[in-house]
């Protein structure tokens, strides 16, 4: 007797019942079924057992159809999908590459995404490390022209000096791109909606499918754009540091907070369709006023607001700016938007190495003193001295070749990077992830997007991890640290 589990929900997993059940009466051999426990009542005139585990099965067979896809598990039997009212082996990539083939050629891209999406399952669960399938998110840097010249940034003294827009190429790539992509992240230094293409990408992303996620100043919102975000956005993340006109204009030159309040209260009226994120820079210009941004986040309609510390730049010299200097200050700010947020229901991310478990009244004083003693930096005398010495410097890390072994970590899974997350450049460079975005492996407008991520530093990378060792310098990725990887478990250092 063969022993098999079938896997999956709903009316597929009945009439998969039956596939088997006359699949076992043609090829004379008794098969015992078993099904979850949720499905056994209206199956078991059918003759097929509840599910009581699934050692010593001699198939495994996941139900998928057009709503639900199976999670693919690392185990030692044979393994089967069920699609199309057809069996075939997770091993059988002729047979999947033609359901795919299908999938694209019928323009069907809502199913040929999840079909994708279980290639990349596959290979996972089976460790092969090499990608028969294509990218589920798709990270692009667009842009690096930016409208505002904000204290903090290099676009402050910069300002749209050497700056440039996508390739128009990438609008032809998109075709080969979009049809397999579930999320597009507009990545880039510069503010997304001023690229003159916006509009094209935005409408190729709608007619594909895809979600788009991007990070904005918000200072521009015309109907158009605003009807492609409550159509097609799945996230959006808007910059703000300041909940009032004097601190928001002091940070964020040349965007007029009166306009930004009225760009708010359009997004407010979709807060339910899109994801609102406000995303806040921490420093000592506001770090007293911090909690009342979390009020200001929640008024408009924002679900969650994350605040990051300054990260000084040498160019400016702003490390007095700093929250290192003021930790205190900082913690007890920290404390507060966390009270609040709790208060009125809103997410809130705050670094948690700036937390202290007691922070110092006197010592708060102090650091209040000495914040108020910086001399500030900004300013249009300081502003002209730096474009001129800094005249030369690129708005763009310049790319490397990886062509070097990296000691190891250890770690279980496959960061979902290399597994389904390349990132390109403004010029088409292809990078192992959005960390590593100066280790380019390839060209989109030379090599196709297929062959690039199954280049061979691809495929070594994507070894080690299915080796249980991690690259040393994918260490300080945020996303490692944060433990948000979604295919990746981390452990200590070998």
């Amino acid at each position: 007797m063969k022993r098999g589990y079938l896997k999956g929900i709903g009316d597929g997993v009945f009439k998969c019942v039956c596939a088997v059940r006359q699949l076992s009466i043609i090829l004379k051999e008794e098969v015992e079924i078993q099904v979850a426990e949720s499905e056994f009542e209206k199956m078991s005139v059918l003759g097929v057992t509840i599910h009581n585990g699934k050692d010593n099965l001699d198939a495994l067979v996941y139900v998928m159809d057009d709503i639900n896809q199976p999670i693919i598990e690392s185990v030692e039997c044979e393994q089967f999908i069920y699609y199309f009212s057809q069996f075939f082996s997770i091993k059988d990539t002729d047979f999947t590459n033609k359901v795919e083939k299908y999938l694209r050629e019928n323009g069907l891209y809502k199913q040929l995404k999840m079909f994708n999406k279980l290639k990349i399952d596959i290979a996972v669960a089976t460790k092969n490390n090499v990608a028969d399938y294509m990218p589920r998110y798709l990270h692009i840097a667009h842009t690096n022209f930016c409208n505002a010249q904000c204290i903090m940034c290099t676009h402050y003294f910069l300002k749209n000096k050497h700056a440039k827009h996508l390739d128009e190429r990438m609008l032809d790539k998109f075709d080969e791109f979009l049809p397999y992509a579930e999320i597009l992240t507009l990545h880039g230094t510069g503010e997304p909606f001023m690229d003159k293409n916006i509009l094209k990408t935005l409408a190729a992303a709608e007619k594909y499918g895809v979600q788009i996620v991007t990070n904005t100043n918000l200072s521009y919102l015309s109907d158009e754009l605003f009807g492609y975000v409550s159509r097609i956005f799945k996230q959006l993340n808007v910059s703000c540091d300041g909940a009032n006109k004097e601190i928001f204009e002091s940070i964020r030159k040349n965007i007029c907070f009166e306009t930004f309040e009225n760009n708010l209260a359009k997004l407010r009226t979709i807060s339910d369709q899109v994801l609102l994120c406000m995303a806040s820079v921490a420093m000592r210009q506001n770090i007293l006023t911090l909690p009342e941004m979390v009020r200001f986040a929640k008024k408009y309609g924002f679900k969650r607001i994350a605040f990051n510390c300054l990260k000084a730049y040498k160019e400016i010299g702003n490390y007095e700016d700093e929250l290192i200097n003021y930790p205190n200050v900082a913690s007890r700010s920290f404390h507060e938007c966390l009270k609040v947020g709790e208060e009125l229901g809103i997410e809130v991310l705050v670094p948690e190495d700036m937390l202290l478990d007691n922070e110092d009244n006197e010592l708060i004083s102090m650091e209040i003193q000495k914040m108020k003693e910086v001399e500030a930096k900004a300013s249009d005398n300081n502003q002209e001295e730096l474009s001129k010495k800094n005249k030369d410097m690129e708005l763009t890390e310049v790319p490397q070749v990886y062509d070097k072994e990296s000691a190891l970590y250890n770690c279980d899974g496959i960061c979902d990077w290399l597994a389904e997350k390349p990132y390109i450049d403004i010029d088409g460079n292809v990078a192992i992830c959005c960390f590593n975005k100066t280790v380019i492996v390839g060209n989109v407008f030379e090599t196709p997007i297929r062959e690039i991520i199954n280049s061979p530093v691809y495929k070594s990378w994507r070894q080690a991890f299915y080796d249980n060792q991690m690259p040393m310098h994918c260490g300080h990725c945020q996303f490692v640290q944060n433990g948000t990887l979604e295919r990746l478990k981390v452990y200590d250092k070998k």
